[in-house]
């Protein structure tokens, strides 16, 4: 008999290679109903964040300036309790930096001069003196009762009337409003022809009077600039006060670690900290951040982040439930299936990262209950060093839980998605998945990591190069209207200013706008804010995405699960052209006598 050979014809590269189903994450991320629910989310947060800072903002509930940084520092180098002294040292120079600018500014009315200085005309000339004789007149026929202040003065009567910062950063505002009228009623109307009048009426030759006239032109467009830079000087001092709303201190700090993230990830900088920051550096930060957020301003912590994690628990839930029926089954559900779903499982969805943080804290509550103990004389002492182990228990548990929620949190979402199971399922599986393949797990949160910067960088180029493409050939149509915003400027780079790589959505100078203008560019940065969106929104899509691949992947080493098996929710199906059986009668009819049977039949 011929010996049988084996020949190999086809290997199958996804069951020998497991980790290459996560590369399935960035087909199923870029689904339209998962883009959708993540922007949804995105937009919904954004929304809250800037509901919360304006309501916080009308008692003057700001973030100051460098807070979240100063913080950090102090958080790497052990000593948040010197941050507190600095914070309060910033906002006791508060009422003087507030009153120094309502001085300053009240009293620049008189003259002008920090307007003047942002271009200064040349003296003699028509613009500076035609400016200076109606700066005269205005301030002969309005202003001839003036009165100048001085900081002393201001703080005393700021003691005396108890007003706060924050209202003198109020008055200060009107009065620049009020310079603002005032510089425009000088330059408004007639002006430049007083002006030319005053150039013809000079004895000069005609070229000399052609200089002068292009002089006046180039002022006139110079004055219009130098009003932007007065709003714009003004303002920044006013932010310095203040500072900024808080989400938009505690977001604008999260996308920066954002961002330092990735960096690291593209110049293979995971772990090590050495000149450029690594993702765990980044993750750190990103850590202090949050605990700046809920140490300092702790009732607007209570608010957003509950609030936040109800939106994140309805529409990051209903993404993964795609993603968990995209992956294993290849089906693809409806938005509004997926939210019945997440709706369904909210309080699963909702408390299962709690339920870790609320034991923990437990445990800490128990500690320091015990020790307590210590504060009774002579008594407590050895009460407390021989339960102390109790204590050490405690902590142990405490880690476990802590370790447990930071590195299998990204679990706890697929499980309830892919088993359609509660918050304590979830909690159990991923803690259980993670401590029994610690290293498969963390090979595959690195593959994740680095195939999702790879995707996340092509997406952001993507959306990079629609949007400078489009800026540039905005701006082939038009040519003029740029003069409030700087020489050679045109009125769409006053109304959209040119996005970058890492800042598709640059800030606007709203100071160099026109009403209308401003009414236009709002709807750009609306429509920017989409395109800016989806970008963010496909890295949530990715991350559930993956995470749902790494679950199923990692189910199916501990638990010998395939990886299709995934929960469905049960519908009934009616049989085509059945009928429902009658229901009984009360009284039923007589029955029909039988037939006689037909001999020529065998029985």
């Amino acid at each position: 008999m011929a010996e049988e050979t084996n020949e190999i014809k086809r290997i199958n590269w996804t069951e020998v290679f497991g980790f290459t189903q996560i590369f399935k994450s960035f087909k199923l991320a870029i689904h339209p109903a998962k883009l959708a629910l993540a922007f949804a989310a995105i937009a919904l947060l954004f929304l809250l964040g800037k509901g919360l800072d304006l309501v916080w903002s009308t008692w003057g509930g700001y973030a100051i300036n460098n807070e979240i940084v100063a913080y950090n520092d102090c958080f790497e180098n052990d000593q948040l309790g010197r941050f507190a002294g600095l914070k309060k040292a910033e906002l006791d120079a508060r009422l003087n930096r507030a009153a120094g600018l309502y001085v300053e500014y009240h009293n620049d009315r008189l003259r002008l001069d920090k307007y003047k200085e942002k271009f200064q005309p040349q003296p003699g000339e028509a613009f500076a003196a035609t400016a200076d004789q109606r700066l005269e007149d205005y301030n002969k026929n309005t202003d001839k009762d003036f009165k100048a202040f001085n900081l002393g003065e201001t703080l005393t009567n700021a003691d005396k009337d108890k007003t706060d910062w924050h209202k003198l950063c109020g008055k200060a505002e009107d009065g620049f409003g009020n310079n603002i009228e005032k510089i425009q009623a000088i330059l408004k109307g007639d002006f430049e022809d007083a002006a030319k009048k005053k150039i013809k009426e000079k004895t000069v030759s005609d070229d000399e009077k052609k200089k002068l006239y292009e002089g006046l032109e180039r002022d006139m467009e110079t004055s219009q600039r130098a009003l932007t830079a007065y709003k714009v000087a003004f303002n920044r001092k006013v932010r310095d006060i203040r500072g900024e709303g808080i989400s938009k201190a505690f977001l604008g700090w999260q996308n920066d670690c954002l961002i330092g993230s990735v960096n690291a990830v593209r110049k293979g900088c995971l772990i090590s900290n050495g000149d450029v920051p690594s993702v765990l550096s980044q993750a750190k930060r990103s850590a202090a951040g949050t605990m700046w957020l809920i140490s300092q301003h702790w009732v607007y912590a209570a608010i957003f982040l509950a609030v936040g994690l109800g939106i994140v628990a309805v529409f990051g839930g209903a993404v993964h439930r795609i993603a968990a029926l995209h992956f294993a089954r290849d089906e693809k559900i409806s938005v509004g299936q997926a939210l019945k779903f997440s709706l369904g499982k909210f309080l699963s969805f909702y408390s299962a990262p709690l339920i870790p943080i609320a034991i923990i804290l437990l445990l800490g509550g128990l500690t320091v209950a015990g020790a307590l103990l210590t504060n009774i004389p002579w008594v407590g002492e050895i009460l407390v060093g021989v339960l102390f182990f109790l204590a050490l228990l405690l902590g142990l548990v405490a880690a476990f839980l802590f370790i447990g929620l930071v590195t299998g949190f990204g679990l706890m979402y697929p499980t309830i998605a892919v088993e359609g199971s509660d918050s304590f399922d979830a909690i159990s599986r991923s803690f259980s998945y993670v401590f029994a393949q610690p290293w498969r797990a963390g090979f595959y949160a690195v593959v994740s990591l680095v195939y999702g910067t790879i995707t996340y960088l092509f997406v952001r180029a993507f959306a990079f190069i629609a949007l400078a493409s489009t800026h540039a050939f905005a701006k082939w149509g038009v040519w003029t209207g740029g003069q409030t915003l700087a020489e050679g400027a045109d009125k769409i780079d006053v109304m959209w200013a040119a996005p970058s790589f890492w800042s598709l959505m640059p800030a606007p100078t709203w100071e160099a706008m026109t009403f209308c203008q401003k009414i236009g560019a709002f709807c750009i940065q609306v429509y920017v804010f989409v395109i800016a969106g989806l970008v963010l929104a496909y890295l949530l899509s990715f991350a559930a995405s993956s995470t749902t691949s790494i679950y199923c992947l990692l189910r199916k080493q501990v638990d010998a699960t395939d990886l299709d098996d995934v929960y469905v929710e049960e519908t009934p199906v009616e049989t085509p052209g059945a009928t429902p059986a009658p229901v009984a009668a009360a009284t039923a009819a007589p029955a029909a006598p039988a037939a006689p049977a037909d001999p020529a039949k065998p029985a």
